[in-house]
């Protein structure tokens, strides 16, 4: 007789993927499934803040982010057109200083095939559609699309905003277009002059859009995102590709080492930005839910990736501590629910203070800047002190 729990995770996305190591680690029996054919993503860079590399460290997977991974050397806001300095947040000693942990910069399908690497190759099955489950007092049978039944005691969805676990357990619903547009793409540092792109993360903040970019390779690769608000909708894809002509037309203006940096991108990718409001609840019964399936981000406090990484970990730990793996699931939710549901508001207030068209707006922000950096010269990540000092590994369930 099988006395294993028995864990079903639906999506391979970094939430799902800690998941399955920390439910694996915890001697669950843990079976996982992706609709997408293959494993890897496209170039995408993804910010790696303190709570979350504390959260690889308990799964002893730090190491392998310094070999892969840049550590911005500072947090930068420039203005869009001048380049005027806004503020300057030291970043590589002082994480590490203020919340024991450092800070990284890497390309995801680095961080993908990293975490990866820590199961076994079968946890995952490829090509695997779920589309929908049935619950009982005993166990939770998820269905997929070619015709195959899956048992276990817990379903977890890890599927992303367009969750199908979501809508099967909470009703179906749409997420709602932001009205900003993104385009990102990443260019080989050999195609930049040498001193275009220091070793920082860089945020300039215009009218209506900002700007991030950041090393994902140290000194070799550097990835960038741009920011626009717009009234029209457009697809939401990783892959969608972009006219670059249009890119450079939406920031006419903007300070020439943009647009140089534009120019220099091969090929860039364009896709809308999606929100969802916070859930009253993300657990029913044996299932629930993590990371952008719960509770989707937008990318203004670069947590997304992050919250869904502290989410896994602390789910496969509750579901430990908890013989019952109802209560588990409960115990998890209440664990994740006000933090997550912070960060999730706050990158929302951000994106309006990032992307002011208000001129009054933005000469208060920037003399909150100053003040800020006044008060706190050598303060780590301003104003984020809560979301990076947090350790996910300490909270009890």
């Amino acid at each position: 007789m099988n006395t294993k729990l028995r864990v079903t995770i639906i999506g391979a996305g970094l939430g799902g993927l800690v998941a399955a190591i920390a439910s694996k680690r915890a001697g669950f029996e843990v079976r996982g499934f992706e609709q997408a054919k293959a494993f890897g993503e496209v170039g995408a860079g993804i910010q790696l803040g303190p709570n979350a590399v504390k959260v690889l460290r308990a799964l002893d997977l730090e190491q392998g982010l310094f070999e892969f991974g840049a550590q911005p050397r500072n947090h930068v806001a420039r203005s869009w057109k001048s380049g005027r300095e806004l503020f300057r947040s030291p970043t590589r000693d002082a994480c590490v200083e203020q919340f024991g942990s450092p800070f990284f910069q890497v390309q995801r399908s680095d961080l993908h095939q990293h975490l990866h690497g820590a199961l076994p190759d079968d946890t995952f099955l490829l090509n695997k559609k779920m589309t929908g489950f049935t619950q009982s007092e005993n166990s939770v049978v998820a269905r997929f699309d070619d015709g195959t039944e899956v048992e276990s005691d817990v379903l977890v969805g890890a599927d992303g905003i367009h969750s199908t676990v979501r809508n099967e357990l909470l009703g179906a619903g749409k997420p709602r277009y932001t009205g900003v547009i993104c385009w990102r793409g990443q260019v080989d540092a050999s195609r930049l002059p040498s001193d275009l792109i220091p070793p920082d993360s860089l945020n300039w903040m215009g009218p209506g859009g900002c700007v991030v970019h950041y090393f994902v390779r140290p000194g070799r690769l550097v990835n960038w995102i741009a920011h626009r608000q717009v009234d029209v909708w457009a697809d939401e894809s990783w892959s969608r590709p972009g006219d670059k002509n249009e890119l450079l037309e939406a920031f006419t203006g903007w300070h020439p080492s943009l647009l140089q940096m534009f120019e220099a991108t091969e090929t860039c990718f364009k896709w809308a930005l999606f929100d969802r409001d916070p859930l009253p609840t993300w657990t029913k019964g044996r299932v629930t839910l993590l990371g952008d399936s719960a509770h989707p981000m937008l990318p203004f406090f670069a947590q997304g990736g992050a919250m869904a990484m502290e989410d896994g970990y602390v789910l496969a730990r509750a579901l430990a501590r908890n013989p019952d793996p109802i209560a588990g699931l409960q115990a998890y939710e209440a664990l994740r629910k006000e933090r997550s549901t912070r960060v999730q508001l706050s990158s929302r207030a951000r994106a309006d203070s990032i992307q002011t068209t208000s001129r009054l707006a933005q000469v208060k922000r920037d003399i909150g800047f100053k003040v800020d950096q006044w008060l706190r010269p050598a303060g780590a990540i301003r104003r984020a002190d809560w979301i990076y000092g947090y350790d996910a590994t300490a909270v009890s369930a």
